[in-house]
């Protein structure tokens, strides 16, 4: 089954490896409660922009990769490295 987009729960607390890879998800909204997500969990789909919630503590390897992203906004205190989105694109970090 492909989603173009997808409201997470507030019961849910991780998003597994592979949950959302290789759909085409020009959205998702996660809820204040995620606290990891998984490798790869949102690979290869059209998402341009994304908000990590605050309590998000861990982001798994190849997350965001594959992806069309242009803004990315992440809390304070998230360690984010290359092995998280491509390393050959260009987005905006937003820090709050």
């Amino acid at each position: 089954m492909q989603f173009k987009s997808v409201k997470i729960p507030d019961t849910i607390t991780n998003i597994g490896e592979y949950t959302f890879s290789d759909n085409d998800l020009t959205a998702i909204e996660m809820p204040v409660g995620i606290v990891s997500i998984g490798d790869r969990a949102l690979n290869n789909n059209n998402l341009r922009s994304i908000k990590i919630p605050d309590t998000v503590t861990s982001i798994g390897d190849y997350a965001f990769i594959s992806n069309n992203l242009k803004s990315v906004k992440i809390p304070d205190g998230i360690f984010v490295d290359g092995f998280k989105f491509d390393s050959d694109v260009e987005f905006n970090i937003i820090n709050y």
